[in-house]
């Protein structure tokens, strides 16, 4: 009976791959007999994925592909979609179905956020008036919260509010912060012709955002800051972010 202290690093060959940004690690669960996802981390220099195993298992490489049916190779967001799917990022509102043009709302963002960095659910402590122990999603704000992800107002944080782009944009910043080595610059205002639309917390935030690559605004140059974020756009930032610091 042999016990692991901490999580081995382990790596896979993955050379012969038709698509690497949709391979991942499984594990196979014994007693459901079902492979479950770990993740890892492809290196394409190298053809390979790395892990930590945290317990003994019979774990194996995939290439796994998801698609929906509402969002077709025609759509803007198609291949983001598609990728984020695949590496059991992002979830549709059933096994067919995505809905792209849906509005995000704050903790179904807050739940991406920590499958994105892989950090599991926390028990809820109930440190917000809005949030019912027992929520789908009192858990995964509690990780996101503690992780320092989303902030709230200190006794709320409006869980079933559609988030807006200018919080989405705050929040997905953060979380590039966790993944890459990031200082905000003082940029102040943005180059959009709705720049004074942006709430004065959110301006920098956004600019800096621009500025990498991460957030873009529209043709006619604005930004739209109080406008509520579609999936597919929440899908489009996040995958931004994990392909600038190679996490996908």
């Amino acid at each position: 009976d042999i016990k692991i202290g901490s999580p081995v690093k382990m790596t896979f060959n993955i050379k012969g791959g038709k698509d690497i940004r949709k391979i991942g690690v499984y594990y196979l669960n014994e007693t459901t007999n079902q492979w479950e996802y770990v993740g890892g981390k492809v290196d394409k220099g190298t053809n390979t994925i790395t892990f930590e195993a945290k317990h003994f298992s019979t774990y194996g490489v995939f290439e796994y592909n998801k698609e929906f049916k509402d969002v077709t190779k025609d759509n803007w967001a198609y291949d983001v979609v598609n990728v984020l799917a695949s590496r059991h990022i992002i979830k549709g509102v059933d096994s067919e179905t995505f809905v792209p043009n849906a509005k995000i709302t704050r903790a179904e963002f807050a739940a991406l956020m920590i499958r994105a960095l892989g950090i599991e659910e926390e028990p809820y402590k109930g440190e917000f008036n809005d949030i019912k122990e027992g929520a789908w999603y009192a858990n995964a704000i509690e990780a996101a919260y503690k992780a320092g992800i989303m902030l709230g107002d200190g006794k709320n944080i409006r869980p079933d509010d559609p988030i807006t782009r200018e919080e989405m944009t705050a929040v997905i910043m953060r979380v590039y912060g966790k993944l890459a080595e990031y200082k905000e610059d003082s940029i102040g205002n943005t180059t959009f012709s709705d720049n004074n639309k942006i709430s004065e917390w959110a301006k920098s935030v956004v600019a800096n955002a621009v500025k990498l690559g991460i957030v873009r605004g529209y043709e006619d140059n604005t930004f739209k800051p109080k406008d509520n974020a579609t999936r597919a756009e929440a899908a489009a930032m996040l995958y931004r972010i994990l392909e600038k610091t190679g996490n996908i």
